[in-house]
């Protein structure tokens, strides 16, 4: 019964976001002055990479909230630390899914990124952060590389 319980509950959190991202578009939608920004940071391991989400709400996110991160050709994305986000089951993408992102100054997240044969190039990372604003409106703000 609860796992029916979390299936309706994560059926309607992605019917309210109204996910018709392609992970293709260059467009992005004007979140406004107190959107959230997020960077993410590489370090190369002795096995891949260890990557490391840091989302700056810079206001409380109450709402529905999602993260995703493409995973690239050759490699697979083992989670690590997920402040409290469920993952959804994605073979391309890390997708997590918060129903109100933690109460910090920053909200960090890692995994791993693992090489799935000793010839693949260095990965190229990809990712958006997805939130519903105060009037139920989606906004989204792209996953920055940190210099």
């Amino acid at each position: 019964m609860a796992l029916i319980s979390r299936f309706l509950l994560v059926f309607s959190a992605l019917l309210c976001l109204n996910f018709t991202y392609t992970g293709d578009s260059n467009e992005e939608v004007d979140a406004g002055a107190n959107a959230p920004s997020c960077y993410r940071e590489i370090s190369p391991r002795l096995s891949g990479y260890y990557v490391e989400l840091k989302i700056l709400p810079k206001r409380n996110i109450s709402n529905v909230a999602r993260l995703y991160e493409n995973v690239p050709k050759g490699y697979a994305a083992k989670p690590y630390k997920l402040s409290g986000a469920q993952l959804l089951p994605n073979d391309k993408k890390l997708r997590l899914i918060w129903y109100g992102l933690p109460m910090q100054d920053t909200v960090s997240i890692s995994y791993f990124l693992i090489p799935e044969s000793s010839e693949v190039e260095k990965p190229e990372l990809t990712g958006k952060f997805q939130y519903l604003d105060d009037n139920f409106k989606r906004a989204e703000v792209n996953v920055l590389d940190q210099l």
